[in-house]
């Protein structure tokens, strides 16, 4: 029988050992492409400490990774391992409370405030002290359990926290508007990137696209940018999502010269390239990418990896979507297209 603690410890290995991977991933990818990593979506390092954070950041992993085969033999082994986590633990925390700062002065707006720093302090944490505690037994905390529970805990872990990981920086992400709050020495953005959804035959726009071309106004009107992107697909049939948001947004009161048409946006990764180009041949320097709460943390990570700068605001929905369970569960599994192959 399985207790709790072995049962706890070994979700906290396995997500260690998914942690550390997923920076190596990260840096390695930079060696390659300058903009590849996705540690910024969980941990930053500002200024002059990006370079120091990002090294021990790496020997973090490191540790983990080693930590997570066999124990710590010496004690110099240990207290470097310690402070390793520590100082991504406290930078993980710095995060966090800039965050919330952030939110108190009103700069942000967010319906759940929890920043996904507060996971990586929970998981140097807990390993912190599984560590140390299979140092002082000379044995890792399941050592005489047999292949098939290590299989059973490690593998259930691991499917957790491949499902949860995403859906948690999904969710944490999407709450918050980050677009820029104009007042005092902040400008507007040069642009307000409104991104593409159906539209049907004949050119009605569906609900999803409503809402995003009314999030888009209500931007603009606020002062928040100077024009607006429609960023969309044409189809075969001639049927232009760039054109039907722009008939909405024309509705709504904004004027043809300050909207501009992106007809590239076939998907996600076409409309960040697209809305890059369009910013360096504008020379603007800023943008808000607006969409649905479930799509704008794979905006971010495409924003990104193609140069673009811009900040993420959620479009408030009239109504629940009828597919949003799937359209979450989508950009979940698009998480990991986009993150290996979008770059």
């Amino acid at each position: 029988m399985l207790s709790l603690s072995r049962v706890v410890h070994g979700f906290f290995r396995t997500a260690g050992a998914a942690l550390a991977i997923f920076a190596m991933l990260n840096a390695i990818g930079d060696l390659f492409a300058g903009r590849f990593g996705a540690d910024f979506l969980w941990i930053s390092f500002p200024g002059a400490l990006a370079v120091p954070g990002r090294l021990v950041l790496l020997g973090a992993a490191t540790a983990l990774l080693w930590t997570c085969f066999r124990p710590l033999r010496t004690r110099r082994a240990l207290v470097a391992c310690e402070i390793l986590l520590g100082v991504i633990a406290l930078a993980a925390a710095w995060n966090a409370i800039a965050f919330w700062r952030l939110a108190i002065r009103g700069d942000i707006a967010t319906w759940l405030p929890v920043p996904s720093s507060l996971v990586i302090i929970g998981v140097m944490v807990v390993n912190a002290l599984r560590i140390r505690t299979e140092h002082a037994r000379t044995e890792r905390v399941d050592a005489r359990d047999g292949p098939w529970r290590l299989g059973v805990v490690h593998g259930a872990s691991f499917v957790i926290i491949a499902v949860a990981g995403p859906l948690f920086l999904l969710v944490t992400h999407g709450a918050t508007d980050y677009a820029p709050v104009v007042g005092g020495e902040r400008a507007p953005a040069d642009c307000i990137i409104v991104y593409g959804a159906r539209v049907y035959p004949g050119g009605r726009a569906s609900l999803a696209l409503s809402d995003r071309v009314e999030a888009g106004v209500r931007l603009w009107r606020g002062g928040r940018g100077r024009f607006l992107v429609m960023s969309g697909a044409v189809d075969p049939d001639g049927t232009s999502e760039p054109e039907a948001m722009k008939r909405l947004a024309v509705i709504s009161g904004v004027p043809e010269d300050a909207i501009v048409l992106d007809p590239t946006g076939r998907n996600t990764w076409l409309s960040a390239v697209g809305a890059a180009r369009l910013l360096a041949e504008r020379n603007w320097r800023s943008s808000v990418s607006v969409s649905h709460y479930f799509h704008l943390l794979r905006i971010q990570m495409s924003a990104r990896r193609a140069g673009l700068n811009t900040y993420t605001s959620p479009a408030r929905m009239t109504r629940r979507l009828a597919h949003e369970p799937y359209f979450v569960l989508r950009e979940c599994a698009a998480f990991y297209g986009y993150y290996f192959f979008r770059w």
